[in-house]
């Protein structure tokens, strides 16, 4: 069964298709109006991508945080977060409450830093509570990398080579690509949520 933080992304989607890439005058035509129109539902999905990662990591966290606040429980996502931030010089006991605290303050930290979908930025929010993109499929990984160039190229970089590259349907088709196989990624970050209250 899939997350709420699944539902809302698959929602969120389907809110922003209709705003973006509904109703066109005429869908054989797209003019430069229309490629601006695909270009903001590019900016916009990769943002809410962006938001569910980030949205499920944070409650991984509270979780793992919480079950240690008021369980005194080191949580196998805590371990994780500890192995991670736990410098080789550091003295570490596991009664250190402030130290390890401070490893779910730095986690906190690292995702709302976060700025992307791309598999450096996927890594540096997983790599910490023992998940890496190597979890999840292969192709997805390379569709969010390629979405996260597509996005930083129309935002940041060559803005006219890439709106000149834009269609409606498949912009759309990659999209719901994406989406589909987000449910997978669901379910190992379901997983994760269950190991940070064990």
């Amino acid at each position: 069964m899939p997350s709420r933080f699944y539902n809302n992304l698959k929602s969120r989607q389907s809110t922003l298709e209709q705003v973006f890439l509904g109703e066109y005058p005429d869908p054989a035509v797209e003019e430069t109006s229309d490629k601006f129109r695909i270009a903001g539902f590019i900016a916009a999905f990769h943002g809410e991508i962006e938001l569910y990662f980030e949205d499920v990591l944070e409650t991984i966290n509270e979780k793992a945080k919480n079950q240690f606040l008021i369980n005194n429980y080191i949580s196998k996502v805590a371990h994780f977060l500890v192995a991670h931030f736990c410098k080789n010089s550091d003295y570490f006991r596991a009664s250190d409450r402030d130290k390890i605290l401070s490893y779910f303050s730095k986690y906190e930290t690292f995702i709302s830093d976060n700025n992307g979908i791309r598999i450096s930025n996927l890594n540096k929010l997983l790599i910490p509570i023992g998940l890496t993109v190597e979890d999840f499929d292969s192709q997805l990984i390379g569709d969010l990398d390629s979405y996260g160039n597509a996005r930083g190229d129309l935002v940041h970089g060559v803005r006219d080579p890439a709106l000149a590259r834009l269609d409606r349907a498949r912009e759309l088709r990659k999209a719901n690509n994406i989406l589909t196989s987000l449910a997978n990624v669901d379910n190992v970050l379901l997983a994760r949520i269950r190991d940070a209250s064990r």
